[in-house]
């Protein structure tokens, strides 16, 4: 989305269909951003921020640290962002709901 930031979209557990429209998550995925870019710069570098909305995750962190938080994410090489999913997103730095 921006340069040297990486977000990561994912279904939160247990989450049930209707999921909402490619418009809606695109708004909320802005929005996470915005949110994120409004916390403390090293949160970012070090554990990254972490928002749900309508059944989808949203994770966003700096793009250097993408190999060791896609490690933490379950994800077996950095470039496998498909069905990656955080053990802990309770833990994140700054969890947030964007309801």
């Amino acid at each position: 989305m921006l340069p040297g930031l990486d977000v990561l979209l994912c279904s939160v557990r247990c989450a049930h269909p209707p999921y909402p429209a490619a418009a809606e998550l695109r708004r909320r995925c802005i929005e996470s951003i915005t949110n994120a870019l409004e916390q403390p710069l090293d949160g970012l570098e070090n554990d990254g921020y972490w928002y749900e909305a309508n059944g989808f995750g949203f994770f966003v962190f700096a793009s250097r640290a993408r190999g060791r938080i896609l490690t933490e994410f379950g994800a077996t090489r950095v470039g496998a962002y498909r069905g990656v999913r955080r053990q802990d997103a309770t833990s994140d730095a700054a969890p947030r709901s964007l309801h």
